[in-house]
């Protein structure tokens, strides 16, 4: 052969060569997109047998095997993988379409996971050139959870909204009626003609303050106020506090080495309170509640890819149980079952945990009980000692102090208040009067010692405002922030803003009282 000959036969092979390797590299690519996929993708033949199956496939019915060209499960047939009510309907689906329908179906079917649970999946199904049949399958049932979250956060997000405006006025209404029975049993002493009916009333008020927790609970801004806490010290003192005199029977199973948490104390007492009186009345002849606490991670409580370490924490009862058709709507506020509940027990619970970036599931069955499961983040922080503080002087120190309120009456009772401990007090509506007032009494040494403000004042002159303004004028001035709403940051950290403490409307004259002493010890 000649020279001139060779040359083109190289050429050929040379491309030859050039287009293996491009098909080989394009095979690479396409298996690592199908192993991508978060859905099941399946190649069938004519007799439904798998021929082939991306990761999640394997993941779904076998086990993925090291080498991404082999399948643990080609050969088998999927009706094997299929409920049994519905293997018909999906083996009908398949003929119809392997028949002579070639267009794509798209229908709903229950599949049985490798640990033979049920999933959800939609389904489509179209027909290849070579006869075969390409089927892809996406997890309904995760798919229509996240939706439900979603649309659930959202809706709790309106309702936040609202609530905080309600909680607010109606916390107004609270300080004044509180302020004045509590200012009215000082002024009787120890006289019993009245003395059980302010207490019946002053604690009607307290369950009415309660409620308006649990609502701001909701309001958008209401950040927790967190501090290092131990959960098993947290389930023991929330126990101790609500199983008293109740006919429930607790069973305890606790992992004393969990690391701690980084949680508001207060609404983290809330929930697990909540949880134990669902429990108590889901059992109203009584009956045993199980708690258990152990390690877990974040990612074993959804499909967030997550590798937090968690305390998991966990309320079983063996009560009436809810049914399947109510089991989304339980966390849903102001849905109850019972004639004098407000609904805002579970409800608060989950929003309080989603904001602890925590996870709350319910699994209930009607006759045998509901168990509340909760993941908490672990912290990487020790609980620190217990600080031991100087008892303060038994001799009372009177001081002077400049109160701001937009509410007449609100800022009439926080005056009589104060004046009933000994202080003397001087008024302010808005922030600029409240500057100006601190102005004129710097100036003329007759200084106050501290300032009581009201977070929001409409028309923008509220506390921060004036804090700023009274700091220009003295750096080292003592402000407590009050409020009766939640939805500003400044009420989860008011040190981070510089405030020395905040009050929360409405509060009794001892709450007060102690505020002020740690202020101005």
């Amino acid at each position: 052969m000649s020279q001139e000959g060779l040359i083109p036969l190289d050429r050929e092979v040379d491309a030859q060569h050039r287009l293996v390797e491009e098909i080989a590299a394009r095979k690479v690519r396409q298996e690592a997109i199908l192993a991508a996929l978060p859905e099941v993708v399946i190649l069938l033949d004519e007799a439904f047998c798998i021929q082939y199956a991306n990761t999640a496939g394997e993941k779904l019915w076998g086990t993925v095997p090291a080498n991404p060209s082999d399948c643990s499960i080609c050969g088998l047939a999927v009706i094997h993988f299929i409920h049994p009510e519905d293997r018909n309907r999906w083996t009908a689906l398949l003929e119809s379409v392997l028949i002579g329908d070639s267009t794509e179906k798209d229908k709903l079917l229950r599949v049985r996971g490798s640990g033979d649970e049920l999933v959800w999946m939609n389904t489509k199904i179209c027909k290849l050139a070579d006869g075969g049949l390409l089927c892809t399958l996406e997890d309904y049932t995760t798919r229509r959870r996240h939706e439900t979250e979603l649309t659930k956060s959202q809706r709790l997000e309106s309702i936040g909204r609202l609530a905080g405006g309600l909680a607010h006025d109606f916390n107004n209404f609270l300080s004044i009626i509180m302020g004045n029975l509590d200012i009215a049993q000082i002024k009787l002493g120890s006289t019993e003609l009245v003395k059980s009916e302010l207490e019946i009333a002053i604690k009607a008020c307290m369950k009415a303050s309660d409620i308006t927790k649990q609502m701001l609970t909701f309001s958008k801004g209401g950040a927790p106020r967190t501090e290092i806490a131990s959960v098993v010290d947290l389930i023991e003192e929330a126990s101790e506090m609500n199983i008293h005199g109740s006919k429930l029977k607790v069973h305890f199973d606790i992992d004393h080495s969990i690391p701690a948490v980084e949680v508001d104390v207060g609404q983290i007492h809330q929930v697990f309170g909540n949880l134990i009186i669902n429990a108590e009345q889901s059992m109203p002849g009584g009956g045993e509640l199980s708690i258990r606490v152990s390690h877990g991670s974040l990612a074993e409580e959804s499909e967030v890819n997550d590798d937090l370490n968690a305390a998991v924490i966990e309320f079983e009862d063996q009560g009436c149980g809810i049914p399947d058709d109510k089991i989304d709507l339980v966390t849903d506020p102001y849905y109850t079952t019972k004639t004098d509940g407000t609904g805002l027990g579970l409800s608060t619970a989950f929003w309080i945990i989603q904001r602890h970036h925590g996870r709350l599931s319910i699994k209930s069955t009607i006759g045998q009980g509901t168990t509340v499961r909760i993941a908490l983040p672990c912290s990487n922080k020790s609980i620190h000692g217990v600080k031991t503080t100087e008892s303060p002087s038994l001799e009372k120190r009177h001081h002077r102090i400049l109160i701001m309120d937009d509410n007449d009456e609100v800022r009439d009772v926080l005056r009589m208040m104060l004046e009933t401990l000994g202080h003397q007090v001087e008024e302010t509506s808005d922030g600029q009067q409240c500057v100006a007032a601190y102005q004129k009494a710097f100036v003329t040494d007759h200084a106050f010692d501290l300032v009581v403000v009201d977070l929001t004042v409409p028309g923008g002159f509220g506390g921060r405002w004036a804090f700023e303004k009274l700091r220009e004028i003295n750096s080292k001035v003592s402000v407590i922030v009050a409020s009766g709403y939640g939805n500003d940051s400044t009420l989860a950290s008011p040190e981070a803003y510089g405030f020395k403490a905040r009050l929360q409307k409405p509060f009794m004259i001892s709450e007060l009282e102690s505020v002020i002493e740690q202020v101005l010890r």
